[in-house]
């Protein structure tokens, strides 16, 4: 029988649709072990391991999950968005608020952590301004620099300015030496600040040693940091570089989720050409664990699953299972777990306000939902073709191709971009003219038939012939750009 805690983690990973659990509860099994066996060796500090995946790959899903595992098997779990809070002077007041929302309730029961507790927020304090007055000297300091220098652009270098020039130097030298000695002052409590430090890593320490009491929290506790490759390269390397420097203690494991390539490039925009960003980035982290690739056809599996299209308002080739279909076009433009998810939320805002009895044509409107999520602007043309030839080139997609199999009047095979193409010259004239329209093509006598069936339908193959019958498809494009300012509230 499934325990309480069993149930809980079914829920938690109910919608799971890249199969990221065994990763996480491997990754959890690993990091708890990892640190047993560090602390029986005798090798002390923190253990940091960066999760890499490419944007769209679902780290910050990934993220969630694995914290709420972790919080339901005992485990305390601070949380961290590192993008949400680059705004801040310094990051470690990002990460000690963290750690402080997820150490409160252990503190409200128990006084000895509550008195650790705001002991450690006093020298936290103590650093991050330390840190801010730095940076503020600096900056006084090429200010008046700056200054100095538009004023003597805007006087001249006439005789007739030298008594203002000369007030000029005199100001500014005055405030050097206000900027010196402040800076002397900085200078003289640099040890006290170096002390700060080590109190810091004490104080943490006895935090964490009282609040993973056994009969309460498990250790070690985990700090989960996302979304750190979306910050300035600044604010990054200074989060890096405060929990290498501040938070190198026993029983803390920090768990980063990166898009490492793009962190590396950013970080190497900051330090010049050349920079072996590559070892810079070895230095803060302990191991890294990829994702798998997933399968683009599982995950169409998984989508249709959670949220089914309806089959009598999708109009496909006979014998084509809508999952292949859309794995195949997937596949074809090259698109990640979030540009499938994307295109298929667009997808399924359009059936949803369908009320026609006409079926949609997805052999037409996928093409152009996808264009809509890529940014390119929907339309029935030639242009809008081809510009989806070259988003497949330049997303690295099927090199293949997009074939499409399925029987009409016998084994039918053709591309995805001919089927689409066939559709839009069709939608071109009324529907009383596909009637004069002779092919031989399998798939293109299927098309026609689509048409037909729409003339009958909507128009009982009549009309009148100061108002020609066009088709519904010329709507698409006005009905995918609309459904497409539908979006989401929440990102997973």
């Amino acid at each position: 029988m499934d325990s309480p805690q069993d149930l809980s983690i079914e829920h938690i990973w109910q919608d799971d649709l890249l199969d990221r659990r065994a990763d996480a509860e491997f990754l959890i099994r690993f990091l708890t072990n990892r640190a047993k066996e560090r602390a029986s060796q005798g090798r002390t500090g923190s253990y940091v391991l960066n999760i890499d995946a490419a944007w769209g790959s679902g780290k910050s899903f990934f993220l969630d999950r694995m914290k709420r595992t972790l919080e339901c098997e005992g485990y305390l779990v601070a949380s961290v968005n590192a993008w949400a809070d680059d705004h801040a002077d310094d990051p470690l007041l990002s990460v000690m608020s963290a750690i402080d929302v997820s150490v409160a309730p252990a503190a409200n029961m128990n006084a000895k952590v509550q008195q650790s507790l705001k002991t450690l927020k006093t020298t936290t304090q103590r650093i991050a301004i330390a840190a801010v007055k730095g940076a503020a000297t600096q900056l006084a300091r090429r200010a008046i620099g700056d200054a100095a220098d538009l004023i003597a652009a805007e006087l001249g270098a006439g005789p007739e300015n030298q008594v203002v020039k000369n007030a000029t130097v005199s100001a500014q030298g005055q405030a050097q030496t206000l900027i010196d000695t402040k800076a002397k002052s900085m200078l003289d409590s640099f040890n006290e600040v170096k002390r700060s430090v080590e109190t810091f890593k004490r104080q943490l320490d006895d935090l964490l040693k009282k609040a993973l009491d056994k009969d309460r929290e498990r250790g070690p506790m985990f700090v989960m940091i996302d979304e750190l490759d979306r910050c300035r390269p600044p604010y990054a390397i200074a989060l890096l570089e405060r929990v290498k420097h501040l938070f190198e203690i026993d029983n803390i494991v920090f768990v980063v989720a990166t898009d490492t390539k793009q962190l590396r490039h950013a970080i190497g925009a900051v330090y010049g050409v050349g920079f072996d960003s590559f070892r810079y980035l070895g230095r803060f982290f302990d191991r890294t664990y990829s994702f798998e690739a997933v399968s683009r056809q599982s995950f169409v599996a998984q989508l249709l699953k959670s949220n089914p299209i309806p089959a009598q308002k999708i109009s496909l080739p006979p014998n084509l299972i809508i999952e292949t279909y859309l794995a195949g076009a997937f596949d074809y433009f090259g698109l990640g777990p979030r540009d499938v998810e994307q295109v298929y939320d667009i997808l399924g805002n359009v059936v949803t306000a369908w009320d026609l009895v006409l079926k949609i044509e997805l052999a037409v409107l996928l093409p152009m939902v996808i264009g809509q999520q890529q940014k390119l602007s929907p339309a029935l043309t030639s242009d809008f073709s081809r510009a989806l030839a070259e988003l497949a080139k330049a997303n690295e997609g099927n090199p293949a191709g997009w074939e499409i199999r399925f029987t009409y009047n016998g084994l039918e095979s053709v591309s995805g971009n001919s089927l689409f193409n066939d559709f839009v010259g069709h939608a071109s004239n009324d529907l009383s003219r596909v009637e004069d329209s002779h092919v031989s093509a399998g798939y293109s006598r299927w098309v026609q038939s689509r048409f037909h069936e729409e003339f009958s339908v909507l128009y009982n193959n009549t009309f009148n012939p100061r108002k020609p019958p066009y088709s519904i498809i010329r709507k698409y494009p006005e009905f995918i750009r609309t459904a497409g300012r539908l979006v989401p509230t929440k990102d997973n």
